[in-house]
């Protein structure tokens, strides 16, 4: 893109603080946030209403003025508080799509695609106009729209035009801000996948701000979770799904078991420990350590359960529960079961054609490795399911 190498692509942000109301134990904004982005990849700022991802990305942007912190794209410092660098919006070169499209209906898509270049510093003449216009249009298969009217244009195909927008100048830098959010479900999904392909073919590092832990898991190739103004947890969307480090991102990345424990024994970090809920003994992997007798949370996946019939023969090397199924939810492409289990209430994900029905007993069967502990100084109560 413009002759521009590899390393002038990689993203630095570094101690990025925008905070917007002082006082009280969480105050608005984002705190701190730090990572680094090779160039090409596709990241993507996960978390509640609140937790600080769009404010990243607006001090990415330009749109907001940090606190304090550095942002660095190659060679180039947009900001740096300490030396007194700002560079301002339109000279970042990066390419922006909103949940509000903001498609202007008295242009047509060519105009719409064709205004960046326009009021851009750099002088387009009109062949060269052209030619950027409708290879962006090309890129989101919308070329023969180009004299459309931009009234006469569904949810999908205005989303498509906002993007065209954006890469029109070729970017170093491309921020999506829950652009998928105001389609349908079934319309939603079939433009992730464009999204992804699209990316890919322009090779632009891309930061993508969510709510949706399926878009993240899916489209990203890392995740920061953030929660309160930071970032929580920091990698693969494999990380943060298989691997959580609190409860948190646990019950926020997708669905799962969450429970109150004992550890049994000093357990330490990276380690498979003991730990007691309620009636039963499970053996749980730990990522930092947790002291003896220490209060604990176990977080374990409904996908990870699996249910026989009471008479199975136990194998040592896993968990086991046995219970009562009290109620079945069939979605399509599965059967989540409640199962009742010693005062514990537990969601198993089974096969679509699974046969369990209320009133079964059943033994349920889970690896330690699936199984996630957490030292927590605060945990008490009982079983929970988030999601």
């Amino acid at each position: 893109m413009h002759g521009m190498s590899d390393t002038d692509r990689s993203l630095e942000v570094s101690g990025l603080t925008k905070v917007y109301a002082q006082g009280g134990p969480n105050p608005g904004g984002v705190r701190d946030a730090t990572f680094s982005l090779p160039p090409g990849a596709f990241f993507t700022l996960l978390g509640p209403s609140g937790c600080g991802k769009t404010t990243t990305l607006r001090c990415i942007a330009g749109l907001e003025t940090p606190d304090s912190g550095t942002i660095r794209l190659g060679r180039r410092t947009f900001f740096d508080i300490g030396k007194g660098v700002d560079v301002p919006l339109n000279r970042r070169r990066i390419g922006m799509v909103f949940q509000s499209y903001a498609v202007w209906p008295h242009m047509t898509v060519f105009n719409n695609v064709a205004f960046p270049l326009r009021v851009s510093k750099t002088r387009f003449g009109h062949d060269e106009i052209k030619r950027l216009v409708m290879k962006a249009l090309a890129s989101v298969d919308l070329a023969s729209f180009a004299d459309r009217s931009a009234t006469r244009l569904s949810g999908g195909q205005q989303q498509r035009v906002a993007l065209a927008r954006a890469i029109v100048l070729e970017p170093t830098l491309l921020l999506l801000d829950e652009p998928l959010s105001n389609l349908d479900a079934s319309l939603r999904e079939a433009m992730r996948v464009e999204l992804k392909r699209l990316q890919e073919q322009m090779g632009v590092t891309t930061i993508y701000v969510t709510h949706d832990q399926a878009e993240a898991l899916e489209l990203s190739d890392s995740i920061a979770v953030m929660n309160h103004g930071k970032i929580v947890q920091l990698g693969s969307p494999d990380d943060v799904y298989f691997r959580p480090q609190d409860p948190f991102i646990a019950s926020f990345v997708g669905s799962t078991n969450l429970f109150s424990a004992k550890a049994l024994e000093a357990i330490s970090a990276k380690a498979v420990g003991t730990v007691m809920a309620g009636k039963w003994t499970i053996k749980c992997s730990f990522a930092s350590a947790a002291a003896a007798s220490g209060n604990v949370r176990i977080s374990i996946r409904p996908e990870a359960i699996s249910l026989h019939p009471p008479s199975l023969s136990r194998d040592e090397a896993l968990n086991h529960f046995t219970g009562t199924v009290t109620m079945t939810r069939f979605s399509g492409k599965s059967r989540r079961c409640s199962v009742e289990a010693a005062g514990l209430t537990i969601q198993v994900e089974a096969g679509a054609d699974a046969q369990w029905q209320e009133g079964d007993e059943v033994l349920l069967a889970f690896s330690p490795k699936d199984t996630i502990g957490f030292p927590d100084a605060e945990s008490s109560g009982a079983l929970t399911s988030a999601g």
